[in-house]
């Protein structure tokens, strides 16, 4: 995901990624991301277009502010309502009031500045924003008030920062969040209640330094897809995810757990398919007890890559796939030609 400058002129296209419209648009870097595609050395004028170029609405207008060289938010452009991109200036700070005058503005991209500081207040008159991309910036805290004064707000981008803390509360009142972006940061530990209130369709975290996660930290939350690949994690509490309910895919892989408690997983698991990806750890056994109610009714699991003691404790993985409860996402564990060759199905049980 990381940026890098170049001298050669590349064009840019016009492109639809994870289903966000771009419009056809020069570039000044070369921004090797999940956004961009292209880049243009050569700066062009600040320009305002109507968003019916790409969604058919001419009243929905997208203002262009790439590589203008701002230093802070520009007070005079000429835009109420739509879109507002301003990438790749050196901008370092975000002020209250910066934003007053864009009362309707829908969705705001400053990703690819320089932004450190952003004071409170600084979101004020964006009570319809919906999107937020802060990403490729220098924010290393975010703190209680930081992220006041978003309450329509349901995509907030923060990857690729440097991001070690984010205080209890910090996301207190963005109760329409549904997709948060953190990965690729420094985070070091995930606390008591920190996200509180929210009930997100997707949380990355993956590509961080956590190395502590409160048995707390997912309570009053729901979440559907939590990615914690990556980071450093050894150990993960009983009760950790019990009444997370709503889960239907957690990636822990990459980290470094060497055991998995009992009952750290939902009471009542999701009824769809459940994605557990334990790949790449120093686990040496995996058993059904990890979900506290039960196991789920379908599981697609990852266990390579750790030093699983092959013995009849693996059984019951046998039997779960024979029956048709479990399929493994990517590769066969180590164990699977023991379990193929030494255990019999009907001596195992779903609740062991």
């Amino acid at each position: 995901m990381g940026g890098s400058a170049s001298k050669q002129t590349t064009s840019v296209w016009n492109v639809r990624k994870n289903g966000w419209p771009l419009i056809y648009r020069p570039i000044c870097h070369v921004l090797k991301s999940d956004y961009f595609l292209g880049v243009c050395i050569s700066e062009t004028p600040a320009d305002i277009k109507p968003r019916d170029e790409t969604l058919g609405d001419p009243d929905f207008m997208t203002y262009y502010g790439d590589c203008q060289q701002y230093t802070s938010i520009p007070k005079d452009i000429p835009l109420v309502n739509g879109r507002l991109f301003i990438r790749g200036n050196p901008i370092t700070a975000l002020y209250d009031g910066d934003f007053n005058q864009f009362s309707e503005l829908d969705q705001l991209d400053i990703s690819y500045n320089t932004i450190a500081e952003i004071q409170d207040g600084a979101w004020s008159g964006l009570n319809q924003l919906v999107s937020l991309k802060l990403e490729h910036n220098y924010i290393t805290v975010i703190s209680e008030n930081m992220l006041g004064g978003l309450p329509e707000l349901t995509d907030l981008v923060l990857y690729n920062n440097a991001i070690s803390e984010i205080e209890v509360g910090a996301l207190s009142g963005l109760n329409k969040l549904r997709n948060l972006w953190l990965s690729d940061n420094a985070i070091l530990e995930i606390q008591k209640n920190l996200f509180d209130g929210l009930a997100l369709r997707s949380l990355h975290l993956e590509n961080n330094k956590i190395h502590s996660l409160h048995p707390q930290a997912f309570e009053g939350a729901d979440v559907r897809d939590l990615h914690m690949a990556n980071n450093e994690l050894q150990v993960i509490d009983s009760g950790t995810f019990t009444n997370v309910t709503s889960l239907e895919w957690i990636d822990l892989s990459g980290n470094q757990l060497h055991t998995l408690e009992r009952a750290i997983l939902p009471k009542e698991p999701s009824l769809n398919t459940n994605r557990l990806f334990l790949h790449s750890n120093k686990l040496t056994t995996f058993l059904p007890s990890v979900y506290s109610g039960g196991f789920p009714r379908r599981l697609q699991l990852t266990l390579h890559d750790n030093p699983l003691v092959c013995d009849s404790s693996t059984c019951w993985m046998r039997e779960e796939e024979e029956n048709g409860w479990l399929t493994w996402d990517s590769q066969y564990p180590q164990c699977y030609g023991y379990m193929m060759q030494n255990c019999k199905t009907g001596k195992c049980f779903r609740n062991e």
